[in-house]
């Protein structure tokens, strides 16, 4: 017996019009090009050496790093982590570093923006005392209108699941307010047990999100679960992806305007990520559950 999915959705292009992240890479800054890592940052030496880019602390729990030959993309990625103490448990709400936006955000527009993550372990870091335990795992994103506070949270990350290998994750949203000038990202909320881990991040990317219409077609994909046939059809996607949750590409195949149908019985059981594409556009994903 066939399990169906029927899907309903607004189907959207991501393209870049006036606004773009300055340095979403990390590789704009004055670190030697020669030193592999620095450590035990504040919020004002990060500011300093990392341009377009800002710390913010109040408290100084928020400990920043730029880790050489680890990144996602070019040299450097940030690092990200904080001192653990009972005495500063309420603090870590006002933590965060600034990515400044080229331009300010359109309020009502909707926009993109992804990032790739992974897990560090804190025992390739100096002792920085303070009790072991979980360092926060992941981030929260958000939007503010200068580089001293976190803003507006419009996003908290999945827990990334890796010290290997990078995730990407991303989210849509939408400006509500006038003046938005940076990017904010945050560490979410500690818990003190286990061993001690930090966040790595890199690569952000930003983009305008243009709706192109409604389609009022019921699009299907089934059946989700699958034991490997799958049945897709859709409008306007002329390419499919899938990729595990490590961010590691599985599947790919072209797509014609009738309904398609995907064999996917080589790979194995788990959680895959169907991402659909037109154009170099990605137009929606769905998670596909692969049973047998």
């Amino acid at each position: 017996m066939k399990t169906i999915a029927f899907l309903t959705c607004i189907f959207s292009l991501h393209f870049s019009i006036a606004q773009s992240l300055l340095n979403g890479s990390f590789e704009d800054n004055s670190l030697s090009y020669n030193t592999s890592f620095h450590y035990d940052f504040t919020s004002n030496s990060f500011s300093s050496s990392i341009n377009n880019a800002y710390g913010i602390s109040e408290s100084d729990t928020l400990m920043l790093g730029m880790k050489k030959n680890l990144a996602y993309e070019g040299n450097w990625s940030l690092v990200m982590y904080k001192q653990l103490g009972l005495l500063n448990a309420n603090t870590y709400d006002d933590d965060y570093v600034s990515l400044k936006l080229s331009e300010p955000l359109v309020q009502g527009q909707m926009y993109s923006i992804g990032f790739y993550i992974k897990k560090y372990n804190i025992y390739q870091f100096p002792n920085i005392g303070g009790p072991d335990g979980n360092q926060p795992i992941g981030v929260v994103i958000g939007y503010a209108s200068d580089s001293t506070s976190g803003g507006v949270e419009i996003f908290q990350s999945e827990e990334p699941t890796s010290f290997d290998e990078w995730q990407y994750q991303s989210v849509q949203f939408k400006c509500f307010h006038t003046n938005i000038n940076y990017i904010t990202i945050g560490l979410n909320e500690p818990f003190i047990c286990g061993p001690r881990y930090i966040c790595q991040v890199d690569h952000f990317n930003f983009s305008t999100v243009t709706n192109i219409g409604e389609f009022e077609q019921i699009n299907s994909l089934y059946p989700n679960p699958t034991q490997g046939i799958v049945h897709l059809q859709h409008p306007l996607a002329s390419e499919v992806v899938l990729h595990d949750l490590m961010g590691k590409e599985q599947f790919r195949q072209t797509l014609s305007k009738k309904e398609n149908s995907l064999n996917i019985e080589h790979l194995p059981r788990g959680i895959y990520l169907l991402s659909l594409w037109h154009e170099g556009q990605q137009l929606q994903q769905e998670k596909l559950f692969k049973i047998r």
